[in-house]
């Protein structure tokens, strides 16, 4: 559940906070939340995944209890990396073509 005024809160794994990392969620640096509306974005967290898993493995309890507390609404993951700003902008689009469609 997005937080007050957007739409949708997402998470995204990076390693360099620029793009979506090729390691998967699993293996990446970082995960970065963001706060999308039908209009903009905005960063909602980041989180180290090192300091979050206590320097050991991926516990994917652990991932989905901080998807619950931070309210993920989604988890975008890619095969290869991708421009994190383009993704959240096709993410923005796609919101607003929806809100039109409903009006």
């Amino acid at each position: 559940m997005a937080d007050k005024g957007f739409f949708l809160k997402v998470l995204l794994p990076t390693d360099d906070g620029i793009s979506i990392s090729n390691k998967g969620i699993k293996n990446a640096r970082y995960y970065l939340m963001y706060n999308l509306s039908n209009r903009s974005y905005q960063l909602a967290g980041k989180v180290k995944c090192k300091e979050y898993f206590n320097n050991s493995e991926f516990d994917f309890h652990k991932f989905e209890e901080l998807c619950k507390q931070n309210r993920v609404d989604q988890i975008i993951d890619g095969q290869k990396e991708l421009d994190i700003g383009m993704v959240l902008n096709e993410l923005i689009d796609i919101i607003d073509k929806k809100n039109e469609l409903q009006s």
